[in-house]
């Protein structure tokens, strides 16, 4: 793992792998916070997020960009467990 922004977030990597997302491993910002798994939304952003809504969920943060990394959002099952969607954009700007 490389430390990147602090000592409170760590990037990782997968490797060679080109089909493999990267990700990260960061402190819990408040303590009732979830862990957060991401998956390729396929699409685009809006179209994940608009799944989500027609399947129940809910879109807890909507298309956020990580800069010259991509974009996220944040999602929540109508059981209330979170996940995410994300598309790599290096282009990605705040």
């Amino acid at each position: 793992m490389t430390e990147v922004t602090g000592p409170e977030y760590y990037m990782v990597m997968p490797g060679d792998d080109q089909d493999a997302i990267g990700g990260g491993i960061a402190s819990k910002q408040n303590p009732g916070q979830q862990r957060v798994n991401y998956y390729g939304a396929e699409g685009g952003l809006e179209a994940f997020n608009q799944r989500v809504k027609d399947k129940g969920g809910t879109v807890l943060i909507e298309k956020m960009p990580v800069a010259r990394m991509g974009w996220f959002s944040i999602c929540a099952d109508p059981e209330g467990n979170q996940f995410g969607g994300w598309v790599t954009d290096e282009s990605a700007s705040i």
